[in-house]
């Protein structure tokens, strides 16, 4: 099951390494995906387990991508911290 969820997970991913979250429409009318820290943080727990298990090196490539996008956004100083799911 969790090889299930970690290649759900790996269809999510775009190419710079975020797991965007819930489809949305800009003021524009143009479509765009929000990205999402949980969801970020959670695949990246997910592939490293994976990794830990198998050594399949596809698992850590993808976590090692999502944390570069999760130090990018939102670990970075400025940025906005979240503490109970809201903004701080």
């Amino acid at each position: 099951m969790a090889h299930d969820a970690g290649n759900f997970l790996l269809r999510l991913q775009q190419p710079d390494g975020d797991l965007s979250g819930s489809l949305f429409f800009a003021a524009n009318g143009t479509m765009a995906r929000r990205s999402n820290f949980a969801s970020n943080v959670c695949a990246v727990l997910l592939w490293s387990e994976l990794f830990r298990e198998t050594g399949d090196a596809r698992w850590l490539q993808a976590a090692s991508k999502a944390t570069d996008i999760i130090l990018s956004r939102w670990l970075r100083p400025g940025a906005f911290k979240f503490c109970g799911g809201e903004l701080d």
